[in-house]
C-alpha cells in the first residue's frame, strides 16, 4: 500500500452498508492530516462507533478489547481494527469476539505490521507490540475463530 490515503480508500471500498465498529479508534500522534476514524465519520453515511481501552477524541465506548466486547451478538456489519491486534495480549480471544459481534456476511478489516517489515528486521519494533503475526498466522487465527472467507 502506497500511503495512508490508499489504505483509507481500500477500507472504504470494502465495507458493507451498515454500522462500523472502529476498534482501537484512539488516534496515535503522527504525521497524518486525518485519522482513519475521522475519515470514516466524514465518508460513511451510517453509524461509526469508536471503541478503545482509554478515553480519547475518537472514542465513543471504552472497553478492554482483550475481553468480551460490550455489544450483542450480530451487532455490526463492519469491524475495522487497524494496527491493533499486535497490541493485544490475546489475539485469538479478540478475533472470537469480532466473529461474535459481526453480522453474518459482515466484513472484518484488520491491518497489522507484517513479520518482514523494516521495524521488525532492524529490531526497532514498538515496545507495546506483544505479537508479530504473519499472514499465515492471521489466517489460522481467523479460521479458528469462526471466519470462513478470508482475503
Amino acid at each position: 500500500m502506497k500511503n495512508e490515503i490508499d489504505r483509507q480508500k481500500m477500507i472504504l471500498e470494502n465495507l458493507k452498508e451498515g454500522i462500523i465498529l472502529d476498534l482501537g479508534s484512539q488516534d496515535m500522534p503522527g504525521n497524518r492530516k486525518e485519522s482513519l476514524h475521522e475519515f470514516l465519520v466524514r465518508n460513511w453515511k451510517e453509524k461509526v462507533i469508536g471503541v478503545d481501552a482509554q478515553e480519547g477524541k475518537y472514542v465513543d465506548i471504552i472497553a478492554d478489547l482483550d475481553k468480551k466486547f460490550p455489544f450483542k451478538d450480530n451487532y455490526a456489519e463492519n469491524i475495522i481494527a487497524g494496527e491493533l491486534i499486535e497490541h493485544l495480549l490475546n489475539p485469538h480471544q479478540f478475533l472470537k469476539e469480532c466473529y461474535r459481534v459481526i453480522k453474518p456476511g459482515g466484513k472484518l478489516i484488520l491491518t497489522t505490521p507484517n513479520a518482514t517489515g523494516l521495524q521488525i528486521i532492524t529490531g526497532k519494533e514498538s515496545p507495546h507490540h506483544y505479537f508479530v503475526l504473519s499472514k499465515k498466522n492471521l489466517h489460522f487465527l481467523a479460521m479458528k475463530s469462526g471466519f470462513k472467507k478470508i482475503d
